[in-house]
């Protein structure tokens, strides 16, 4: 659980960070503005994503023969 915590957040750091920066909205010290907020949308998006996609299908043996 960690580990998904920790690769979202830096993910989402880069990504938020580098699109903020390339479109100007970025204040004069460099700071993201509302980033509570963009964070909150960013993991309100993933467990979207999650509770939204389909499992996938159970993973079979080469060779194995469908039952």
């Amino acid at each position: 659980m960690f580990t998904f915590f920790f690769v979202d957040f830096f993910d989402a750091t880069g990504t938020l960070t580098g699109l903020s920066q390339k479109a100007g909205f970025l204040d004069a010290q460099g700071n993201m503005p509302r980033p509570r907020r963009l964070f909150a949308m960013d993991g309100l998006a993933a467990m979207f994503g999650a509770f939204m996609a389909p499992a996938p299908p159970p993973l079979r043996r080469v060779g194995q023969r469908h039952r």
